[in-house]
């Protein structure tokens, strides 16, 4: 294999697994999102504070220097607050322009978070649009608009045509809307940030007990628990999973630097 060892062909590596800002900021878990390996296509998805840190310090190390794709969800520091050495890295410092950048309209047309001196040796900028899919090692990524305080935010399906079980979601920071049903249905991995213990009418995340209602509904094969929130952290995310485990769905809470192999958990 190549410089990422142990990450499979087709599979992630969950690079952090704190969630909110104060998480992040008093770094009680690592940060810094999840790198997809697809097709031997290398993707950093939202890159937040760490992630080259976390890349760089694990063994085997995920070699930055082979990120062709950025996929940002939001704008948020939590999510994008690498995303600027990654793209630097992803274009090899400038001497190899190149890759592929995809994320909302208002991350890169309002007050950018990728500077203008990347932007220009990037090969592809793509802004994110409901149900219009963008292409990434043979694999169609179609993103959904979420809700999440008042940015633009999207969950994203990645689907092979030419491969039924690589069929997989992420859904991100977001207040629970009935679109996500239709939209992930058929799924049979999903990621999902779950950052709430309970539900808090106000706040725009996603709790255990919609973490519930998502298995209930769309009975994925498995579901990894991930952008953990403060009172879940406080009492046992292993525990939780289990609980939330229901016929034909193995939950899971992702832990920093846990591999997934989308077609068996390592």
């Amino acid at each position: 294999m190549n410089a990422l060892t142990d990450l499979p062909e087709k599979g992630l590596v969950f690079l952090g697994t704190a969630g909110t800002r104060f998480n992040v900021i008093n770094q009680r878990r690592a940060s810094g999102g999840m790198i997809a390996s697809i097709k031997g296509v290398h993707i950093a998805i939202d890159p937040g504070p760490g992630a080259l840190v976390a890349m760089c310090s694990l063994r085997p190390m995920v070699d930055p220097n082979v990120i062709q794709a950025i996929l940002l969800t939001h704008r948020h520091i939590d999510h994008s607050g690498d995303a600027n050495i990654l793209a630097e890295a992803m274009t090899g410092g400038g001497r190899r322009p190149g890759g592929v950048l995809a994320l909302p309209s208002d991350a890169i047309d309002y007050e950018p978070v990728v500077y203008g001196y990347l932007q220009r040796r990037i090969e592809t900028i793509h802004r994110w649009e409901t149900g219009q899919p963008i292409s990434i090692g043979g694999t169609q990524i179609t993103p959904l608009r979420l809700r999440h305080h008042g940015v633009e935010c999207y969950g994203l399906r990645f689907h092979d045509p030419d491969d039924d079980d690589q069929d997989w979601g992420i859904i991100s920071d977001t207040a629970f809307i009935p679109e996500i049903i239709p939209f992930f249905t058929g799924c049979k991995t999903m990621v999902v940030n779950t950052t709430l213990l309970e539900k808090v009418d106000h706040i725009e995340h996603l709790s255990v007990p919609d973490v519930a209602k998502l298995i209930e509904e769309l009975s994925p094969e498995r579901l990894f628990m991930t952008h953990l929130g403060s009172r879940i952290l406080e009492g046992s995310p292993e525990d939780l999973a289990q609980e939330l485990s229901k016929g034909d769905t193995e939950v899971k809470a992702a832990t920093d630097g846990m591999v997934v192999n989308l077609r068996g958990v390592k």
